[in-house]
């Protein structure tokens, strides 16, 4: 499997690539983080014992190829959104929760935003842009 920073480096060096299977999948109803994509491709070519394939010209062909090499996604009621934990990779216990660049761009937020979480009285979590 893949590290974080093995996925971030794919996505340095195919920004393209990333771009435009994030797009084909988008047009086809699948949303999918630009890491998830990254993976997917990734085990589709490992699949044939390659680095990284180039990605064919047709898009319903990439497409396809995609949605058979995402990870396996838990289904969520409609309107739920379910964001998984993944550890920062740097020793430190650190995770971190990657959110869907659609959600992002929705709640105006930008590289560098803060996140506070806090309980209000009947256990629920109170979530706040700092």
């Amino acid at each position: 499997m893949l590290t974080l920073s093995e996925l971030a480096k794919i996505g340095e060096e195919f920004p393209k690539e990333i771009e435009r299977m994030t797009r084909c999948l988008k047009d086809a109803g699948r949303v999918a983080l630009e890491s998830e994509v990254a993976f997917a491709w990734a085990r589709y070519s490992d699949s044939v014992c390659a680095k990284w394939l180039s990605l064919p010209a047709d898009d319903e062909t990439l497409t396809n190829t995609l949605v058979t090499y995402l990870p396996a996604a838990d289904p969520v009621p409609r309107g739920a959104l379910c964001i998984a934990l993944r550890d920062a990779g740097d020793n430190t216990g650190s995770l971190l929760v990657e959110l869907p660049s659609v959600l992002v761009t929705r709640l105006g937020w930008k590289t560098g935003n803060r996140l506070s979480i806090d309980e209000d009285p009947q256990g629920g979590l109170i979530l706040r842009r700092l």
